[in-house]
């Protein structure tokens, strides 16, 4: 799918699933501040929390990276738009036609995925 683009929109593609990939590691990182924070308020021990960070380590940021690292930008750059960690704007019109497919693909494939 990856070979249509032109070599400018593999680059921006692959940017943008860069942003993606920060994006949705945030989003990780602050449920992992939230530990923190517990720790911080006494709610939690230390041992606690460095479980929880070796969790974070073996668990959501190992597959985050292993997703983002082998996946193709531009599959990638559809499925953060579907879940919203990319706006159309962003992506651009002319390279948000050339996902189009892959982009109500997953939309399909969301509505048919049991919720997690």
């Amino acid at each position: 799918m990856y070979g249509h683009f032109t070599r400018l929109e593999r680059r921006r593609l692959r940017d943008l699933a860069g942003r993606a990939y920060d994006r949705a590691l945030e989003r990780e990182l602050g449920h992992l501040w939230s530990d923190f924070e517990a720790w911080q308020r006494d709610e939690i021990n230390p041992h606690e929390l460095s479980e929880r960070i070796h969790r974070f380590h073996d668990g959501a940021a190992r597959d985050l990276y292993a997703v983002y690292r082998r996946g193709d930008p531009a599959h990638l750059v559809a499925a953060a738009y579907t879940d919203g960690r990319l706006s159309r704007e962003e992506i651009g019109g002319a390279l948000f036609g050339g996902i189009r497919d892959l982009i109500e693909a997953d939309a399909d494939r969301s509505e048919h995925d049991p919720p997690r």
